[in-house]
């Protein structure tokens, strides 16, 4: 993962960037990340006074967070908890689609004399006329 980091109003310290970096890394895990942008901004406005933004390049729509908060640390992890959710959000919906396309293909009827998919078509019994024959004669 290519991580940039953006600094405005703010000194670059090794703990923020090791803050982005570990958050980054657990959403990794669970989502692979090609590339992520951050942003570290000190606000003109006094309260609340810091903001981090997050962009993460993924396959897919890309994902992006804002932390808005009275100190950095509580910014950043605040954008880290919303990037989180947006990767569970889209995992649960790709398994719900799982779920639902393995559903359908179970339920999905089949015409008489189609196999089921993965098994051998069953031959179908030849009727003679002597089967269709009544028991007893009509007159």
């Amino acid at each position: 993962m290519k991580l940039s980091l953006h600094c405005r109003n703010v000194r670059r310290r090794l703990a923020e960037s090791c803050l982005v970096a570990a958050g980054l890394s657990d959403l990794e895990r669970q989502m692979p990340i090609d590339s992520a942008s951050v942003t570290l901004e000190r606000l003109s406005r006094p309260h609340p006074r810091f903001r981090a933004r997050l962009q993460a390049v993924v396959h897919g729509p890309d994902l992006s967070a804002e932390g808005i908060d009275y100190t950095l640390d509580a910014a950043i992890l605040k954008a880290i908890r919303v990037l989180q959710h947006q990767v569970q959000e889209r995992t649960q919906k790709r398994d719900h689609h799982q779920r639902d396309r393995a559903l359908m293909a179970e339920t999905v009827r089949r015409k008489p004399g189609r196999p089921l998919s993965g098994s051998k078509p069953q031959p179908r019994p030849l009727k003679s006329h002597r089967q269709e024959r009544l028991p007893f004669v009509l007159r």
